[in-house]
């Protein structure tokens, strides 16, 4: 498993992130993990 850390801009509202998390983990992403206020993501993926 490998934890992946994105860093995304743009996201201004806790309903930005949200959206992002539920994306996620519709596309079967574990672990997904949002914050809005620092711009970070991460999500555990098995490849």
């Amino acid at each position: 498993m490998e934890t992946v850390n994105w860093k995304v801009e743009g996201m201004t509202c806790a309903n930005c992130a949200l959206s992002i998390n539920k994306y996620l983990k519709e596309q079967g992403l574990q672990y997904a993990k949002v914050n809005f206020i620092a711009g970070d993501v991460s999500f555990d993926t098995d490849e």
